[in-house]
């Protein structure tokens, strides 16, 4: 159910973003490339729990800048890092599978994601002119810096270290 509802909501936000004022091209790859972090968190998690190829292509959402085809195909390799290695073209993971090597943990990979959209795709989006980008800008930045305050509060509860707590963070 959860899958059928991001579906429909990704795929009414695209709707949505269709041309208006002629500017929401920068906001629609946004939209595609959070679709793909999406995608490729739920493969990994489902490459970590061993999940049969059926299952996850039911789970993926379509509309993102990467194929379901291409998702599905780096699913069938053996492990969690040779997926993000079959994926590096889209996103730069090569230091969130070092990460991962270390501590296994899938977070690495989601704060790497994160990231690389912030840089490519949500930064370009303050630089546009009285336009909806603008507004796209503040609200994905408010939202990162939200996720922040929870990875802060967390780690604090947890006891872990504010070096791994740095490299949770988000912006």
């Amino acid at each position: 159910m959860m899958s059928a509802l991001h579906e429909a909501y990704y795929q009414k936000l695209l709707e949505s973003l269709k041309f208006f004022q002629g500017d929401e091209g920068s906001i629609r790859e946004l939209v595609r490339a959070e679709i793909d972090k999406k995608n490729i968190l739920n493969l990994l998690k489902a490459k970590e729990s061993n999940l049969e190829k059926d299952v996850v292509a039911k789970h993926l959402v379509e509309g993102g800048r990467i194929s379901s085809k291409e998702l599905l195909d780096s699913y069938e390799v053996k492990d969690v890092e040779e997926i993000a290695g079959r994926l590096e073209s889209h996103f730069k993971l090569s230091e969130a599978i070092e990460q991962y090597k270390t501590s296994k943990s899938l977070i690495d990979f989601e704060v790497a994601i994160t990231k690389f959209i912030f840089t490519n795709y949500v930064k370009k989006l303050r630089n546009i002119a009285l336009s909806i980008g603008n507004i796209f800008y503040f609200i994905f930045r408010a939202e990162n810096e939200h996720e922040n305050l929870k990875r802060i509060t967390y780690g604090k509860r947890y006891d872990l270290p504010i070096d791994k707590i740095k490299e949770m963070l988000l912006i």
